[in-house]
């Protein structure tokens, strides 16, 4: 009659669920067993219940000591020796909203790392924009398409700007093949495939880069890696400056080269130990042996063992005082006249000497020559009967024994008068 009376039937697991015996129950109303908030919505299901009709609801119960948990009621109406009964089978689902719930808390807890990863991506994006642009070098970043035989161009810097002569707005979002169609028929979009499906780093030396716009060449050098996004960075510097300073040191040193081989007097560069840094072809050829064989070798390696231990002191003495110095030794091929000159490295530090020697074997060998002669001379005039007087400049610079005896002049009194 779409009242509610007592219970007239319970199962065993009901009892343990609410935690009546079957008597208590049999005692009580289904609204004793619902919770507070629910009987309303409890009457009018009961209210709006049919025959041959189930419906499915949730709900909250109560059990005998007052614990709530959710339930899912399944329940319909019947006809039992001539009373209308309503069938109810009640589940237990707090595990279920707990797993409901901890699945819901999962998502929320998701999305919520989601949407902080997006906005921690989104500042790193801008953090690494703004990282290349101040980036000196000029930047490219490229995301491959078409199964890497293509690239879009996501990144492009200041310095690519001026490097390409075009905006960032021009180009970002474009095929390599579209902004730079003869890319394609270049080694950068082989070697940014290749990259791309190596994932290996490649360094490419200085090369001449012809400007699209008519300007001057330049040198570049370039560096091309793998990001863990996928992404190909190619990174060129240009280099022009440094390489046209190369070139001009490269010139000098030949020059350099040209003099010091012009000349045939030994020369060499020599650090503390007395190691060989540089010399020169006269030396070379002098000793018979290749320029290359000679540097590295010790100086005190071609002389005597006298002309070794000067070498030797001379060099520790221009190493500490930092003065120059000349000297005079016996090499193995003869006589040398050396000047030793302090070298100092941009520390203020002497770090080498320069070793200028002349070979003056000859010089004196004239020179042993001529005492020998002047010894000769002497004998000869002091014995000879004559008179023998030799002036110079109108001054008399020699009388001979026969001549003071013939004049009886001394040479200093013949200077007197």
């Amino acid at each position: 009659e779409g009242k509610l009376g007592k219970f007239v039937d319970v199962n065993k697991a009901a009892c343990d669920l609410y935690g009546y015996t079957r008597e208590e129950f049999l005692s009580i109303s289904p609204l004793e067993i619902s919770a507070a908030d629910n009987v309303g919505y409890f009457r009018k299901q009961q209210e709006q219940a049919t025959f041959g009709e189930k419906i499915i609801v949730q709900s909250t119960h109560v059990s005998k000591n007052g614990r709530k948990f959710p339930v899912e009621i399944s329940r319909s109406l019947s006809e039992t020796d001539g009373r209308q009964v309503a069938v109810s089978i009640v589940r237990d689902i707090s595990e279920r909203q707990r797993i409901l719930q901890e699945l819901e808390d999962a998502r929320a807890g998701l999305k919520q790392r989601v949407d902080d990863r997006t906005v921690q991506l989104q500042e790193n994006s801008e953090r690494v924009t703004d990282l290349i642009s101040t980036i000196h070098n000029a930047v490219y970043v490229y995301k491959a398409v078409d199964n890497a035989n293509d690239f879009v161009l996501s990144e492009f810097n200041h310095a690519a700007e001026v490097m390409e002569g075009r905006s960032r707005q021009e180009v970002i979002g474009k095929n390599l093949t579209e902004f730079a169609p003869k890319a394609k028929n270049s080694g950068l979009l082989i070697a940014l495939s290749t990259i791309y499906k190596t994932g290996k780093h490649e360094y490419y030396p200085p090369s001449i880069y012809k400007d699209r716009h008519g300007g001057p060449d330049s040198w570049r050098e370039a560096w091309l890696y793998k990001l863990s996004s996928g992404e190909i960075v190619a990174e060129y510097n240009v280099v022009t400056e440094l390489k046209q300073s190369e070139e001009a040191l490269k010139a000098s040193e030949q020059k350099t080269r040209a003099i010091l081989d012009a000349s045939p007097d030994v020369i060499h560069l020599i650090d503390s130990n007395g190691i060989i840094l540089a010399s020169n072809e006269g030396f070379a050829k002098r000793m018979g042996l290749e320029l290359d064989d000679v540097v590295g070798t010790s100086v005190f390696d071609y002389g005597t063992t006298e002309s070794a231990r000067s070498r030797k002191a001379a060099l520790d003495k221009v190493f500490s005082t930092g003065k120059p110095l000349q000297l005079e030794d016996e090499a193995i091929t003869g006589v040398f006249e050396s000047y030793i000159y302090p070298v100092s490295n941009p520390a203020g530090e002497i770090s080498a000497v320069a070793i200028y020697a002349r070979d003056i074997s000859e010089r004196k060998r004239a020179e042993r020559e001529l005492l020998d002669n002047e010894a000769k001379f002497k004998t000869i005039s002091h014995e000879s009967l004559q008179g023998i007087v030799i002036t110079k400049d109108q001054t008399i610079v020699y009388v001979n024994p026969a001549f003071e005896d013939l004049f009886g002049y001394t040479m200093e009194k013949l200077n007197a008068l």
